[in-house]
């Protein structure tokens, strides 16, 4: 009785969770615009906080179980996908801002539906293939406006945040496949061991590039906590929560406040220019990432 009266199961609530996790979400881009870490301290430091907690927490609810070592593979590849996605959009957005960054790897629903073709006979509607190419107009209006400006590396960090989204792409494929077997783990376990392969891969790849993974002042461990805890771990939990009572095309819709409020707050807090034409473009490309995200037949979507 208090679970309900503390959080009633309404499709309004589920609304209100999904909206919260979303603006957790947000906070994503601006912690990493902040923090005094190179990209890939910033993503260690964010798997390895999330990977603590998780661990402690299956345990404490008895979902940590041993497994055969062939379930660990296809986590500990979303794992490593993901770290790839991480310092990419991480890279992306110390070059051209978390606003144009979090723009940018929001193709990763496109690289996933062309993955699904690929790898699950999926079958888009006839307006995905409609809304790729307007979204790469829309794109193309987005970091067009500075292409030829004398900002350094502008041209590289918009690579760098596209790419990023084939690697998130590459990883939720991974965990996609990673539960659906008869021998899957529990969920939470399943996230606990992606981000702790992830922070095993990504304190590797630390010293291999020399990257420093001290943390040099209150403001960067404050942000670092923040992206670990807050939206790696409570806000997915949080999306997990209420994302299967929401239907698919509300919930697209909702997931889109997240780069338009990381706009905002670079306009707002980083100096971000908006234009009429970047506003357009932005404008464009969000919806048709909406629009692409729901072409596909339902019950494709449900599974």
């Amino acid at each position: 009785m208090i679970r309900k009266t503390l959080l009633p199961d309404t499709f309004f609530t589920h609304i209100v969770l999904l909206l919260l996790g979303v603006l957790l979400f947000s906070c994503s881009a601006s912690a990493v615009a902040i923090v005094n870490v190179g990209p890939i301290a910033a993503a260690f430091y964010r798997m390895w906080f999330a990977a603590i907690i998780l661990v402690v927490l299956s345990v404490l609810i008895g979902q940590w179980r041993i497994t055969n070592l062939r379930s660990l593979i296809w986590p500990s590849a979303s794992g490593i996908f993901l770290s790839v996605d991480l310092i990419l959009w991480h890279e992306s957005i110390k070059i051209v801002g978390p606003g144009l960054g979090s723009v940018l790897t929001n193709f990763q629903i496109f690289f996933l539906m062309l993955f699904g073709i690929a790898f699950f006979k999926e079958r888009p509607s006839w307006i995905f293939y409609i809304a790729m190419p307007l979204a790469i107009m829309g794109l193309s209006l987005v970091v067009g406006v500075n292409w030829g400006s004398a900002q350094e590396h502008y041209k590289e960090g918009v690579i760098l945040g596209f790419l990023s989204g084939l690697g998130y792409a590459a990883s939720v494929i991974c965990l996609k496949i990673s539960q659906s077997g008869k021998s899957c783990m529990p969920p939470i376990q399943n996230m606990a061991v992606l981000c702790v392969v992830a922070s095993l891969f990504l304190y590797l790849t630390s010293l291999w590039y020399g990257e420093s993974l001290l943390i040099p002042d209150r403001v960067s461990w404050a942000s670092l906590l923040v992206y670990g805890i807050l939206v790696q771990v409570i806000g997915w939990l949080i999306v997990s929560r209420s994302l299967p009572y929401v239907p698919a095309a509300v919930s697209g819709l909702i997931f889109l406040v997240e780069p338009v409020i990381t706009v905002i707050l670079d306009n707002t807090f980083f100096g971000l220019e908006l234009s009429a034409l970047r506003v357009g473009g932005i404008a464009l490309t969000l919806f048709m990432v909406y629009v692409g995200a729901n072409s596909l037949k339902p019950q494709k979507v449900a599974a």
